[in-house]
């Protein structure tokens, strides 16, 4: 196991907290209400870009009762670099798992918390500038769990789209990075250093494309009023009736009964 390793994001949790302090809940045009209008389940695949541009599958369970959605993805990336002389290869893969707990404005603004889990992977094929450097093939790893906010924007109709920035934290539980064994040629170790540090990078934006299960259906419109707007206008009816002597019967003014 390795040392325990935090990493906070000061300035978008700064930004977070600002966002969710002047938030509003207007009603976008157009836009189907969160609480009422849109079906309990979406699906559908997104795309981040931040140290190393990668890609996602995501699950999005919606609570409309209190405006809260939860949130998974299962996210990948990776990058790789070879040198000019072609004598090293270094690939970098990066996967992570993520929840959310988000609250979602009826104008499609969210802000919400991700907890998961991440893993990221160092490969390098290498070959010596002497015979005392054989070829040789390395792998450094890096695990732990993920923690930190994210606020951004998101569609409620039968299809949708999100936008959104998160900033993620570590919190490392066991490592695996023996820069020394890489062999100092062609600035192999510069570059792997880099690659590693945007290993570990889980700050992003993001944007998604997604689509709900099922739409919920409409009221049909030969649905009797049930509404107080729409009791209030048949009693002021049926005041009105009686006002020229006449009965309320069966939603209908009859001045002919005696």
């Amino acid at each position: 196991m390795g040392g325990i390793r935090f990493e906070t994001r000061i300035t978008l949790s700064a930004f977070l907290f600002v966002v969710s302090s002047t938030i509003f809940a207007e009603h976008v045009p157009n836009q189907i209400q969160f609480n009422e209008g849109i079906d309990q389940h979406g699906l559908g695949i997104g795309f981040s870009g931040g140290a190393v541009g990668g890609s996602y599958y995501f699950y999005d369970y919606n609570l409309h009762e209190s405006n809260k959605q939860i949130h998974f993805h299962l996210e990948s990336a990776g990058e790789s670099n070879e040198n000019l002389s072609q004598t090293s290869k270094i690939n970098l893969t990066k996967t992570s798992i993520q929840m959310a707990y988000r609250h979602v404005y009826n104008s499609g603004l969210y802000f919400g918390m991700i907890g998961g889990t991440y893993y990221t992977s160092l490969e390098l094929q290498q070959t010596g500038e002497t015979e005392a450097q054989p070829k040789q093939e390395l792998e450094f790893y890096d695990r732990g769990w993920l923690l930190g906010p994210e606020v951004g924007w998101q569609g409620n109709d039968f299809y949708y789209f999100t936008f959104g920035i998160r900033s993620l934290g570590r919190i490392q539980t066991a490592e695996s990075y023996k820069y020394w064994e890489i062999y100092d040629v062609a600035n192999d170790q510069k570059t792997a250093a880099d690659l590693w540090d945007k290993g570990r990078n889980y700050a992003a934006i993001y944007f998604s494309f997604g689509w709900y299960l099922q739409a919920k259906p409409a009221r049909s419109e030969s649905e009797p009023p049930s509404s107080k707007a729409d009791n209030k206008q048949l009693l002021e009816k049926a005041k009105k009736c009686q006002a020229k002597g006449g009965v309320w019967i069966d939603d209908m003014c009859r001045l002919d009964v005696e």
